[in-house]
């Protein structure tokens, strides 16, 4: 008889145990669901447009490369 008990109680605890797993890996599921949706709506924070063409510093750095090309050309001898 006490050995039935005890393998009652043993299922019983199985039982428990399992359950309280479950419910533990629900909750792990739950948080990881919550951080994917919060990390999709700030998504588009993390993703900057791409810069827009400094095209004043182009320009100017084409000018420049002009200016000393002519400058050095000048004083050749």
């Amino acid at each position: 008889m006490e050995s039935f008990q005890k393998k009652h109680i043993h299922r019983v605890e199985n039982k428990k145990t399992i359950e309280y797993q479950k419910n533990a890996l629900s909750k792990q599921n739950n948080e990881i669901v919550a951080i994917h949706n919060e990390y999709c709506l700030k998504r588009n924070q993390f993703r900057t447009p791409p810069a827009s063409p400094n095209l004043f510093c182009q320009r100017l750095e084409i000018r420049m490369k002009k200016y000393y090309n002519d400058l050095y050309n000048s004083f050749k001898l």
